[in-house]
């Protein structure tokens, strides 16, 4: 390292965080919300659902294994697979009628679910991109994609300005579990409505996860590139009477990461 030249080492979902406050001056505690594709986080796992109380990450989404590591972001009908094997036995898996079960033979199926009880090539992520992954190939918007975050794109594309479904979800021991399962199984909805169902669902955390902490709200992470759900959310906190900051001038992406820097800087 080259003399007066200092390194910093900086957290990537904390950096997220930062450059919302360092772009609006804020001081003191927010509720914020960093949700995006992949980033490790403090504990060497594939972080991007995370909500920080304060500069503390206090809850995050429940990690879904990834079969097939990095094969399974191009692949979401993997994260699928490993939603519904914490579910269901591999019997009860095989019989259901969902596109992303029938996309793969039964030899196929065995060996995922090999991979899934020994952990083998089997990363954790509690990602939000990770979750529109699962939900796209769940309801059947897509089973492969081309590039990142193209399931949540399409989902944006396909949601219903007047459909107000949401999917249920609770908080476990600090974790954030959507049961989108139970709804997709009903097979009841068209995908256009469980699409909007996904949408509404994050925007009902993230409120009400704010009026839990009673803070205003931080919003980063490439995820709230998706403009629906940042105006759901946008929407819904002004008829609460909450704030909610997200970067304009900084990129909500990785775009605006290097902001954390300063920040950083100024603190040393």
């Amino acid at each position: 390292m080259e003399q007066g030249i200092e390194t910093i080492e900086v957290q990537h979902h904390k950096a997220h965080l930062n450059a919302v406050k360092l772009e609006y001056n804020l001081k003191g505690a927010y509720c914020g919300f960093i949700f995006d594709g992949t980033g490790y986080g403090d504990d060497g796992l594939l972080w991007g659902g995370e909500v920080f109380v304060g500069d503390r990450r206090k809850y995050h989404f429940k990690p879904l294994k990834l079969l097939g590591g990095e094969k399974a972001i191009k692949e979401p009908r993997r994260v699928a697979m490993g939603m519904l094997f914490d579910r269901f036995s591999l019997d009860e898996v095989e019989k259901l009628d969902l596109e992303c079960v029938k996309s793969f033979s039964k030899d196929e199926l065995r060996l995922l679910y090999t991979a899934y009880t020994k952990n083998i090539n089997s990363p954790l992520s509690s990602s939000v991109g990770r979750v529109f992954d699962a939900f796209a190939s769940l309801s059947g918007v897509l089973q492969y994609q081309s590039y990142e975050g193209e399931s949540g794109l399409l989902c944006e594309a396909l949601c219903l300005d007047e459909f107000y479904g949401s999917f249920e979800y609770s908080l476990i021991n600090e974790e954030i579990q959507i049961d989108m399962i139970s709804a997709i199984l009903e097979n009841r909805y068209s995908k256009e409505e469980l699409c909007s169902m996904l949408l509404n669902t994050l925007r009902d955390i993230i409120i009400d996860m704010a009026k839990k902490e009673k803070l205003d709200i931080i919003l980063s992470g490439g995820v709230f590139q998706n403009k629906t759900l940042l105006q759901k959310v946008l929407n819904q906190a002004k008829e609460a009477g909450i704030n909610v900051y997200f970067g304009c001038e900084i990129p909500v992406n990785d775009g605006g990461i290097s902001a954390e820097q300063l920040v950083s800087l100024s603190i040393g």
